[in-house]
């Protein structure tokens, strides 16, 4: 919740009336519901939608991060008012909830309206901390999946393996390589099939940190006519990558990058606050964003390869393709085994949590 200063307490005693009786009004629940399966079913027609969809599936196949988080047309018909308010009295309950206020507010004066609005709130123990973290793998690894839409002008590519999780004990070292291989518009993959071969409008690599191990993903998009080729760099750049060493600059250029722009994610209160939610929700330790910059200026070019070693080994990623299979199928076999599968997105059964 976002308010003004002087409308303190009174927000915070709305926000209690949310977050202990909420109501699930049955017609905003159908309202909320005809808009998500809207959505749903526009995703079908989003290559980018589609490919998202599947490599989740690939990559964790029925564990719950393999599902959309949109959920399906099926798990959503069945969500009404009841659904929703048990869930909400299963999960949302003080022992596992946390409260943060940033903000020109008078801690005395905030303690006293958090025990009127607060502090008879009741329920079970059960904190977040004592489920343990869902142990995710990969369950098509090395595979190449092509996803078939005729007619398609360009192709969606990705390529996504297990990643890590957040605050992982390699997770700084992972994020180094990650800048230099894909995180970053100088980095090299968009340096080489953007600014090099012409190929996109953009390429980049990212790492999904969760409270377990989610994907590392590799997203980009290409004319259909370089399909085959656009994978054949992507794959010669993670072979450097896990074979050289990176260089001093590119080493700097990284640390920089994720070091200089560190204080405009503190500028409002809004930010200051999401980021005490992330290092709740994440368990991280409270000095972990004073003592980003020294970690991350502390990583080796050593410790960089050993990431791209364990994150980027072939035989552990799937590759994905979007498009008019026609076109590049034949090409691709090379790569590892082929499945084509139809662009209907599938429609797995959601996990509660």
């Amino acid at each position: 919740m976002h308010t003004l200063s002087d409308q303190f307490s009174d927000a915070l005693e709305f926000l209690a009336a949310v977050a202990r009786n909420p109501n699930f009004e049955p017609a905003e629940v159908e309202r909320i519901r005809g808009l998500r399966l809207d959505r749903i079913r526009r995703r079908q027609d989003e290559p980018a939608e589609i490919a998202s969809i599947h490599l989740a599936e690939a990559v964790f196949g029925t564990h719950p991060y393999g599902v959309p988080l949109t959920g399906t047309s099926e798990s959503v018909a069945r969500l009404g008012s009841r659904e929703l308010a048990e869930f909400w009295a299963a999960h949302v309950r003080p022992a596992a909830a946390t409260l943060v206020i940033c903000g020109d507010v008078d801690p005395a004066r905030a303690i006293e309206d958090i025990e009127r609005y607060f502090g008879d709130w009741a329920g079970p123990e059960t904190t977040i901390d004592a489920v343990p973290p869902i142990e995710a793998r990969p369950v098509q690894s090395g595979t190449v999946l092509l996803v078939d839409r005729p007619s398609s002008k360009q192709t969606e590519l990705r390529v996504a393996g297990m990643g890590l999780a957040r605050g992982a004990s390699d997770e700084i070292p992972a994020l180094m390589m990650n800048a230099i291989l894909g995180g970053l518009f100088n980095s090299r993959i968009n340096l080489n099939l953007r600014e090099d071969k012409g190929w996109t409008y953009g390429a980049r690599t990212v790492f999904v940190r969760r409270r377990a191990a989610g994907p590392f993903v590799l997203l980009t998009a290409v004319d259909t006519d370089v399909t085959a080729r656009a994978y054949e760099q992507i794959c010669a750049e993670f072979a450097l990558m896990r074979e050289s060493r990176p260089t001093d600059e590119e080493l700097s250029f990284a640390a920089n990058a994720l070091t200089l722009s560190l204080p405009l994610q503190f500028e409002t209160v809004g930010q200051i606050a999401g980021r005490r939610v992330e290092s709740v929700t994440y368990g991280l330790p409270d000095d972990y964003w004073e003592t980003f910059p020294d970690a991350v200026r502390a990583v080796t070019v050593d410790d960089v390869t050993a990431a791209a070693r364990r994150y980027l080994a072939p035989e552990n990623l799937v590759l994905l393709a979007v498009g008019e299979v026609a076109q590049f199928a034949d090409e691709l076999g090379g790569l590892g085994s082929v499945q084509v599968i139809p662009a209907s997105a599938p429609e797995a059964e959601p996990h509660p949590q």
